[in-house]
């Protein structure tokens, strides 16, 4: 006669090894994929106003960022407004990745007008990298980003076979002091590595420690030669 007892303990060992081999075998492609972003709990709506400087001229520029809703679907809306540059970016509201992007250029007498819109993507991400569409929809995603000093990762454009991939670089915290408000930031490093990174500029950007991770300054530079473009907050407002 078969021991009942004898039985559910074979069988669950059974099922815990399997379950084991299963960790073993999948959790690699969750430690070892790309670098996936989370929502901080950005509010309804949200308004932030900057001051930002190009090459001596201040102005005062504006960010919206808000949750929108059609039919079936649902998205976070991102609006970005300034004399030269006006975005547009759709987000998906859970992790942050940007599938749609609109941008209005008046670079002096000149205007561009440009949409990148992901149709669909079957590039594969490895360790440590960030696949991404725009420089834009990667700055406000960031917000999404696992916090801590020293923390990197490499961004790859889905949109590119090739070329150069600059890389973020978690600094560490900075206290920064601005109109007279302490602001507690983490600073995010973003540039070339090695011999690159002596002839391309880096861009810093500083976002706040605190949930939802807001964009508190940014000293973005450019190609060689083009000028550096500097923002810091002014206001943040929920509505």
């Amino acid at each position: 006669m078969i021991d009942i007892d004898y039985r559910s303990r074979k069988l669950y060992i059974t099922n815990i090894r399997i379950i084991i081999i299963l960790i073993l075998i999948l959790v690699p492609s969750f430690v070892f994929g790309q670098v996936i972003l989370t929502n901080p709990g950005i509010p309804e709506k949200e308004t932030i106003i900057y001051t930002q400087e190009t090459e001596g001229k201040i102005e005062t520029v504006k960010s919206i960022i808000e949750y929108k809703s059609f039919e079936n679907n649902s998205w976070l809306e991102y609006r970005f407004y300034s004399t030269e540059r006006d975005v547009l970016l759709k987000l998906d509201k859970s992790n942050l990745n940007a599938y749609y992007s609109e941008v209005w250029d008046r670079p002096g007498l000149s205007s561009f007008h440009t949409i990148i819109e992901v149709l669909e993507n079957g590039k594969q991400a490895e360790k440590d990298e960030r696949l991404i569409s725009d420089m834009d929809g990667f700055i406000v995603g960031l917000r999404g980003f696992t916090w801590k000093k020293n923390a990197s990762a490499r961004i790859v454009f889905m949109n590119r076979s090739g070329g150069f991939s600059p890389e973020l670089k978690v600094k560490g915290k900075e206290t920064l002091k601005i109109d007279g408000t302490s602001y507690e930031s983490w600073k995010v490093q973003v540039g070339m590595k090695g011999v690159l990174g002596a002839v391309f500029p880096k861009s810093y950007f500083w976002y706040s420690v605190d949930s939802p991770h807001y964009l508190i300054r940014s000293e973005v530079a450019g190609l060689p030669g083009s000028p550096k473009i500097i923002m810091e907050i002014k206001s943040y407002t929920i509505n």
